[in-house]
């Protein structure tokens, strides 16, 4: 990641250029009109001047023990003459000459004359001697220190260019301080609200962001925003009825396939849902969030188009999951399905696995006693088309009806079983669901992910629409 720094650094110089080259103009142009109103002097005059500005200085701008004329235009003559001095040696420094050591002289003296300059201490002893108002009446008029070019009569529009470089830089400085945080393996999207700012006032971010964020920090921050915002949107969109979802998962590394949103009316439906799991202990610990998406299409001649999708982010890149599932029925096959499955891991890269599934439940001959505990049990197989390694798996999902509890809560139970053959290692995820119908949209889930006999459990929310 770091050699973008260089293409970025590139850029952010090319928003300054016309900036460092308007700055450049006016300097240009300072030197020309200065050049123009400084006195001409020869070498042998910028010497004698020299001295004698030199000696005065010597004379008068000590802190103490100091010997003032008696007349206080001496100190303006002095002004009037060592300015003179410094234009014309500017002058000469500032023109073409083939005299190198000559050259060479006058910089050593103008430089001499303006750093660490005592013309400020001599100023302080005139006027301790001979006061403000003295001095004041003691100024000649028309001189040249009055009259001497002033470096603001130059009009430039540096300021205005240097402003429009700033606003260029800020999105450069953006990708900056991304390239900073994936350097150090941190998310992006939770320090939106802190990239932000710190691109726009960079020159302190540079210095401070990002700091000493760790990862875990990150995901307890967005969670907790995230699951304020979903909380708040689902009261805006609207009152839906609150169903089960059938959330069931695949692959060898996290989850996949189902959370069907049952609530029915009209040819089309669609569902989304949020879920959240600040509390987790086990092999797979860790802060989990999980935004997923359902859908269902009738579709001419009785058949049916449904599918599902989500996506997990963890503390952990391992813990990063998507998948997104599609199945084709048809209103009297019994149940029956047709799948495909389409997701991947950051580690394994991607996989696709098709088969086909049955519910259960809507077989002719289903046990009527049991239809009135589950909704629906679907079973099937798929096969692995496409991803690191091809087999076939058995696949197992349920979803139960509510149990009434003491004060108006609702108890289910849904989940999925996976098995695999040879060797792999099964997976499941059996998850009890409470809610109460006076808290809308919103679900408190207990979840048993398990690899193996190796269980993960997860207490967290989920807001469903």
């Amino acid at each position: 990641m770091r050699k973008w720094y260089i293409p970025l650094f590139l850029l952010l110089i090319t928003a300054f250029i016309p900036w460092l080259k308007e700055v450049r103009r006016g300097n240009a142009l300072d030197t020309a009109a200065r050049i123009q109103m400084s006195p001409n002097y020869s070498m042998e005059k910028v010497r004698t001047e020299y001295v004698w500005v030199r000696d005065r200085e010597e004379k008068w701008g000590k802190p103490e023990k100091v010997v003032l004329p008696n007349t206080p235009g001496s100190y303006w003559e002095y002004l009037n003459r060592k300015r003179m001095l410094e234009d014309a040696l500017f002058r000469l420094v500032e023109t073409d000459s083939d005299d190198f050591s000559a050259k060479e002289e006058m910089k050593s003296r103008l430089g001499s004359l303006t750093m660490g300059s005592p013309t400020s201490m001599v100023n302080f002893n005139f006027l301790q001697k001979f006061g403000n108002d003295v001095m004041i009446a003691a100024r000649p008029e028309n001189s040249y220190s009055e009259h001497r070019f002033d470096v603001s009569s130059i009009e430039t529009d540096a300021l205005k260019k240097f402003v429009l470089g700033y606003l260029w830089s800020v999105p450069v400085m953006f990708l900056v301080f991304v390239v900073r945080l994936m350097v150090r393996d941190l998310l992006v999207w939770p320090e939106i609200w802190r990239l932000l700012p710190a691109s726009i006032f960079w020159p302190l971010g540079l210095a401070f962001y990002p700091g000493d964020i760790r990862r875990k920090e990150q995901l307890k921050s967005a969670i907790h925003f995230v699951a304020q915002l979903a909380s708040i949107a689902m009261a805006f969109v609207g009152v839906g009825p609150l169903v089960p979802l059938v959330k069931a998962q695949p692959s060898k590394s996290g989850k996949s396939e189902t959370k069907q949103n049952q609530r029915k009316g009209g040819s089309h439906t669609f569902g989304y849902g949020l879920e959240v799991y600040p509390q987790t202990s086990g092999i797979d610990a860790g802060l989990m969030v999980s935004p997923w998406y359902s859908h269902s299409h009738a579709l001419p001649k009785g058949f049916t188009l449904s599918g599902f999708g989500f996506v997990e982010a963890g503390e952990r890149k391992g813990q990063f999951f998507t998948n997104h599932s599609l199945n084709f029925a048809h209103a009297k096959s019994g149940g029956a399905m047709f799948t495909l499955e389409s997701g991947g891991t950051i580690a394994g890269g991607s996989f696709i696995q098709v088969g086909p599934r049955v519910n259960l439940v809507k077989i002719p001959g289903f046990p009527h006693k049991t239809a009135k505990i589950v909704k629906s049990v679907v079973a099937g197989s798929l096969w692995r088309i496409r991803g690191p390694t091809h087999y076939r798996e058995w696949y197992l999902s349920w979803v139960s009806r509510e149990a009434s509890l003491l004060g108006g809560w609702k108890l289910s139970s849904e989940g999925f079983m996976r098995f695999r053959p040879g060797p792999r290692a099964a997976a499941g995820e059996p998850q009890l669901i409470l809610r109460h119908p006076r808290i809308p949209r919103t679900q408190f889930v207990s979840e048993f992910w398990m690899i193996g006999t190796q269980p993960t459990i997860r207490l967290g929310v989920q807001f469903v629409k």
